[in-house]
């Protein structure tokens, strides 16, 4: 009887206020959710073509001298303009380890034309150029690390028999949607050390 009577009293003040709190707790996780969402679309529309362009190009460029290495005959070497390392590539459809082919892997900034330029060599001699993305320059400076002087510092080139850098700093200018724009990153290649 006493179950009876409870189940036609409904639902206790504190009851109601648990559940509103759990409520307005959700709700308040959607919110946030959603306007985050929103902020990243307004973000990534407000990106002009150009600027989605360099943004590709200097991803491709970061995830190359992150998987570079050291190899006996083909060296790190690179200026302001122009950097040129090892690296591992493979056709459309590599699929597997078998797949892959030591390459020479060079980006460099055509004055002529205003690209940023990839270029693949294969170590066999065979090899392909492509245009990433029109900018208006491009600088890359060398992280060395100096032992005697157990300090980190940047040059502006960097020749064979250097062994590989600790970091590439690169800094792109371009045009984007009639503005002046600069994105500028510092990779750290693991295979420095």
């Amino acid at each position: 009887m006493i179950e009876s009577e409870r189940r036609r009293r409904g639902f206790t003040l504190v009851e109601l206020l648990v559940v509103t709190a759990i409520l307005s707790l959700v709700a308040l996780a959607i919110v946030s959710t959603f306007g985050a969402g929103l902020k990243v679309y307004s973000r990534a529309r407000g990106y002009g073509v150009a600027q989605r362009d360099v943004l590709f190009s200097l991803e491709k460029l970061e995830t190359d001298l992150r998987n570079t290495f050291k190899f006996s005959t083909i060296d790190f070497i690179g200026d302001s303009k122009k950097v040129s390392f090892v690296g591992l590539a493979g056709g459309s459809d590599a699929m597997s380890h078998k797949d892959l082919f030591l390459t020479r892997i060079s980006y460099s900034f055509n004055d002529k034309t205003g690209f940023l330029v990839r270029e693949q060599q294969a170590y066999s001699g065979d090899g392909n150029s492509r245009p990433l993305a029109r900018i208006e320059n491009i600088a890359l400076s060398y992280c060395l690390f100096d032992l005697n002087a157990h300090k980190y510092s940047w040059r502006d080139s960097w020749t064979v028999g250097s062994g590989i850098p600790a970091a590439v700093k690169i800094r792109i200018t371009f045009k984007d949607i009639n503005r002046n724009a600069e994105l500028s990153r510092i990779v750290f290649v693991p295979a420095s050390g």
